[in-house]
């Protein structure tokens, strides 16, 4: 009741034109409360329509779906099943991918003028590592195992560390010894990440839906370190079934392994960089 009210409350003061909901616990909550603010909605004003923006891509809860909503928006074939399942009728059902943010929304600079924007090496492959915008994900151990793997490779590598806000990470791996033929830059929170994408040929990063769809908009390969569970599930067999990503089962060497056969098969890595981008 407590947890209504508060949002009963909050959309009455905000008198909205519409609700949007990117969770799956809101519409039970949100439907019911817009149902009656249209019944008493002044004459000549329209009726509150409620639409949810689904953000898993290979899976989703059951609570993401409900019949009262105007428009449901799914972003994958996977999720779109699921919706029908859940009894949302097809009409509702609109799939257009997954929103991301604004600098996502054109084609990158290509890939040597984004590397001499970030002062990063030309002509060698180049791994990204992300651990979200707190920095969480086992970036230590992967990146250690990880230079301890590529500077076994024939030719040079180089890889970007971003550990977002975590400053205790970012200062152990700026720290941390270096690996030989193994460039490595660690940085903080960015504000650029699309940049280092689109400077790099593979990410490492958890299955977080919306740092896939932008990997996938740059043609990354992406290998996933691990996954929220419940949440996160469902990526995963999304982006290793449609071929253009990994598993690591939260095992930094098997994360080095994959990164390392994808660097030494210039065929593979062209292959799942082409499969990201459909």
């Amino acid at each position: 009741i407590a947890c209504t009210n508060r949002f009963r409350r909050a959309i009455e003061r905000s008198d909205p034109d519409i609700v949007v909901s990117v969770h799956p616990l809101c519409q039970h909550i949100c439907i019911p409360i817009i149902k009656k603010m249209n019944e008493k909605r002044p004459q000549g004003r329209s009726s509150i329509p409620f639409a949810i923006v689904v953000t898993d891509l290979g899976g989703a809860h059951e609570t993401w779906f409900h019949k009262g909503a105007d428009v449901i928006f799914v972003p994958t074939n996977a999720v779109r099943k699921i919706a029908i399942k859940a009894g949302i009728s097809r009409s509702k059902i609109t799939q257009h991918g997954l929103p991301v943010r604004p600098a996502f929304w054109t084609a990158p600079e290509s890939k040597s003028k984004l590397r001499n924007k970030l002062n990063l090496k030309q002509g060698i492959n180049t791994v990204l590592l992300m651990g979200g915008g707190d920095g969480v994900g086992g970036l230590i151990p992967i990146a250690t195992e990880l230079g301890r793997k590529l500077s076994t490779c024939k030719e040079n590598t180089q890889m970007v560390v971003i550990c977002g806000h975590n400053k205790k990470v970012t200062q152990q791996l700026r720290k941390a010894p270096r690996f030989p033929k193994v460039s490595m830059r660690v940085l903080g929170f960015c504000n650029n990440v699309h940049q280092y994408m689109g400077a790099s040929d593979c990410l490492i990063t958890k299955a977080g839906p919306g740092t896939i769809a932008e990997a996938m908009t740059r043609g990354l390969p992406i290998i996933l370190s691990s996954y929220l569970p419940g949440q996160e599930q469902g990526n995963v067999p999304y982006v290793v079934n449609g071929g253009f990503g990994m598993y690591s089962g939260n095992r930094p060497k098997l994360v080095a392994e994959h990164v390392f056969k994808l660097f030494s098969s210039e065929i593979l890595l062209k292959s799942m960089s082409a499969n990201s981008l459909m």
